[in-house]
């Protein structure tokens, strides 16, 4: 039996979540979209509902929801919204990731092509695994966390909730790294992060500790 899944976002993110479970997951089965104040009814053919609408349906115990949102703080804000509703989160892991057999991967994540996740890494709720990265073994990734393509990060890494990793970028081996971490396009972390904020260069530094809000 298929399960039944709503994708909560219209715009990029969700297309392309749109065309990776109807391409690579046989076993589900998209039913719709969900916006805060949709400005179209229909996607894909699929009808678009307000989410108060939407909550109206009370599907809590038939449906798994699906929200690939880029801002991490906006997706855990929506997800334990959604969670404390009593609403099941459904996970894409794409058949051409590879993904050790140990791999721990969480609720509402969303893992695309050519991923490398290594033996013993841990992957929180909330994360979102763009294409072509490589997480080394034994790591941990908390919850919230994005990483855009082509980030390599290296054995034993911990990175901290609602971090965020952009293209190209690397770490060193064995790295703590704090809650709400952005590392810049292109930059290498070579050292632990004990402070919130924007690291860019290489080897990163801390730019930008404070009012990071609108990078998380």
């Amino acid at each position: 039996m298929k399960k039944d899944i709503y994708i909560f976002g219209t715009r990029e993110n969700a297309e392309c979540a749109f065309y990776d479970i109807t391409k690579y997951d046989i076993n589900a089965q998209l039913c719709g979209f969900i916006e805060d104040s949709p400005i179209i009814n229909s996607k894909f053919d699929l009808p678009v509902y307000s989410t108060k609408n939407f909550l109206d349906l009370n599907l809590q115990n038939k449906i798994s929801l699906f929200l690939p949102l880029s801002k991490n703080k906006i997706r855990e804000k929506i997800y334990i919204k959604f969670k404390n509703l009593g609403y099941k989160f459904y996970t894409f892991i794409s058949p051409m990731a590879n993904v050790a057999d140990n791999v721990l991967i969480g609720e509402n994540s969303y893992i695309q092509e050519y991923n490398n996740i290594q033996f013993g890494c841990v992957i929180g709720n909330n994360c979102i695994l763009w294409a072509s990265n490589h997480i080394g073994h034994h790591g941990k990734i908390g919850n919230s966390v994005f990483l855009a393509s082509h980030v390599c990060i290296s054995g034993r890494n911990i990175i901290g909730d609602r971090s965020y990793f952009g293209s190209n970028s690397t770490t060193r081996d064995g790295l703590n790294i704090c809650d709400e971490t952005i590392l810049g396009m292109a930059s290498s972390l070579i050292s632990n992060t004990k402070k919130s904020g924007v690291y860019v260069g290489n080897p990163a530094k801390l730019k930008i500790p404070s009012k990071i809000e609108r990078y998380i």
